[in-house]
């Protein structure tokens, strides 16, 4: 059975590789699955869409990234499909290590599906799967998944979850602040302090596009509009384009010896300027800088999904039930933060906490609660506000986070009490560091499709200390960072 290709590059070996995995999965799904309850068996994400990303290893051409697959399900309780879910992938573990690929299923109603507004998510899998099994003409039908129906809001909330991810990097190196996080030392620290930034630089240019009404499914097509965005100004167009391209097509080595984090810190101020820009446009107010915002935004909860009337059902439920939570605001400010709830108002201290705004950081405290331990100074503020924002992150944004940051967190905690584990460290096969300041684009002349949209294949990851900067004052859910990857997405909820 041919499903068409799988990868951005095309590689023979891979794309035999995913096809050979994804009839096993189909084999195993049908054996599991009565025909009455299978609706469809879907290959999502960027290899459902044909533009994988291929990673060169030591033992040749490989996936780069988890492959994603939903079962949508029919005439089964909610109790049942949970239970399949765990049973089907359980089934799949053999295939992981056969394969050596990471895997993740899910399984959810159609009839829910079926129900659901637009969301980004649900725009971009209608037009982005492949059909492994059962009606292939479903998700096509569900004709209300297009790209001018996706809600403002929901893509704030797409910015936030990828730019969470840079919070990460600076919480994961708080935990062990003496080795930089450049390749030298923890490879798989330096892998996830790369995959992270790049998924948010991507997820933050995603964002301007849809507010210049540019957005489409397609990383290829979006890649090449980011070339004539209206918003975007060359300096991160350039940068969207690299991270894009690596995405495609990742070389480590090329950023051996670059300290992520200090790189990060210095792109910090676009990515701000980006941020609020975009929140200017989806709150319709000028927003000279983030001063203005939290008044704004707070307001701005009030207006949004004003046209649903579940959605005002669980503001006013929000309201009710933080009654008791102190807000730093009056007026219908104050009311619009009590609406927001839990989720919402850490989307709104998200900025404070990423662009470390040290004159909003009082009013991000009061949103995420009491930031401060009893030993803590007043110039731990940052640090405190950093931990909060984590852990708050881990109850309601990627609750799978919430495991694993316990679990890094009693390994550190072993490690300063015990010293390093005999013969970790530097790997003694690891490449030697890279002098440069590396290539996203290294050996991509021969990609197909790469040039197809006049997007230029030449260039270096540039050092930005002489470009222009912008002031920061003026301008569900998948884990996979035991698998050298990184946070999953903000959990969206559908309709019941």
């Amino acid at each position: 059975m041919s499903w068409g290709t799988f990868t951005y590059v095309q590689h023979p070996e891979v794309e035999r590789r995913i096809t050979g995995l994804c009839e096993e999965v189909r084999a195993n799904v049908c054996e599991l699955v009565p025909e009455q309850h299978r609706r469809a068996l879907l290959l999502i994400g960027g290899y459902g869409r044909g533009e994988g990303g291929v990673e060169q290893t030591r033992g040749g051409p490989r996936p780069h990234n988890n492959l994603d697959f939903l079962l949508l399900t029919q005439q089964l309780p909610a109790a049942d499909i949970a239970r399949l879910a765990a049973q089907i992938d359980v089934a799949l573990e053999p295939l992981r290590t056969r394969y050596e690929i990471g895997i993740d299923f899910s399984a959810l109603p159609a009839g829910k599906l079926q129900r659901s507004p637009c969301l980004v998510m649900w725009y971009d899998m209608r037009y982005g799967h492949k059909t492994l099994a059962g009606d292939a003409e479903f998700l096509p039908s569900l004709a209300q998944f297009q790209e001018d129906r996706i809600p403002a809001w929901n893509v704030r909330d797409l910015l936030v979850n990828r730019g969470t991810l840079m919070v990460l990097n600076e919480w994961l190196q708080r935990l062990d602040p003496e080795v930089p996080i450049d390749g030298q030392g923890s490879r798989r620290a330096f892998r996830h302090a790369v995959r992270h930034l790049t998924k948010a630089i991507i997820g933050y240019g995603d964002a301007l596009l849809y507010f210049a009404n540019a957005y489409h499914w397609s990383y290829v097509e979006k890649l090449a509009r980011m070339q004539t965005c209206r918003l975007a100004d060359p300096e991160f167009a350039e940068l969207y384009t690299e991270a894009m391209l690596f995405r495609f097509a990742p070389d480590y080595g090329s950023l051996m010896g670059r300290d992520m984090l200090k790189w990060q810190r210095r792109i910090l101020p676009m990515l701000s300027h980006v941020h609020l820009c975009c929140e200017s446009l989806r709150l319709r107010r000028t927003l000279p800088d983030w001063s203005a915002y939290p008044k704004a935004a707070a307001i701005g909860v009030l207006r949004e999904q004003w046209e649903s009337p579940r959605a005002w059902a669980k503001k006013l439920a929000h309201t009710l039930r933080d009654a008791s939570v102190s807000m730093p605001h009056i007026g219908l400010a104050h009311w619009g933060l009590r609406a927001a709830g839990p989720r919402g108002r850490l989307s709104l201290a998200f900025p404070v906490v990423a662009y470390q705004l040290s004159h909003l950081q009082g009013w991000a405290r009061e949103l995420l609660g009491n930031t401060r331990s009893e030993d803590s100074t007043e110039g731990d503020g940052e640090l405190d506000l950093l931990d909060a924002y984590v852990r708050r992150w881990g109850e309601i944004g990627d609750t799978n986070f919430r495991n694993f940051a316990n679990r890094l967190e009693s390994r550190q905690d072993s490690l300063r009490r015990t010293g390093p584990i005999p013969g970790k460290g530097v790997d003694p096969h690891a490449p030697p560091a890279r002098s440069n300041e590396g290539n996203f684009r290294h050996a991509l002349s021969d990609f197909p499709n790469a040039s197809s949209h006049n997007v230029p294949l030449e260039g270096r990851f540039i050092d930005r200390d002489d470009r222009k900067s912008h002031s920061a004052e003026t301008p569900l859910s998948i884990s996979e960072f035991g698998a050298d990857s990184s946070a999953g997405d903000f959990a969206t909820e559908v309709p019941s």
